[in-house]
């Protein structure tokens, strides 16, 4: 667990995952591209964060980190914008002409 804080440990559990999974996790594993936690998963996670542990999020910008849901017609496409997230926003410009 690469010397995970115990209160970090508390907040994985909180959001559902189990021992064998935390235990691989690192220092660096990120939510969105490691774990797959994104849109309201990765908001209700960030919530237990502000909420059980006090920390100060009014100057988070969550759509700066993570996309609410993946944009695309099909699958393919969602695995696209999965592996090549720094196209969903120039999917959104062009969209939202």
């Amino acid at each position: 667990m690469d010397n995970f804080s115990s209160d970090l440990i508390t907040c994985l559990k909180l959001f559902g995952k189990g021992e064998s999974d935390i235990k691989g996790y690192k220092n660096y594993t990120r939510l969105y591209h490691d774990l797959g936690i994104y849109g309201d998963e990765a908001y209700e996670f960030i919530s237990i964060l502000e909420t059980s542990f006090g920390v100060d999020l009014s100057s988070f910008v969550f759509e700066s980190y993570f996309p609410m849901e993946f944009p695309g017609d099909t699958q393919l496409q969602r695995v696209f914008y999965w592996v090549f997230p720094c196209f969903i926003k120039k999917k959104e410009k062009t969209t939202n002409l």
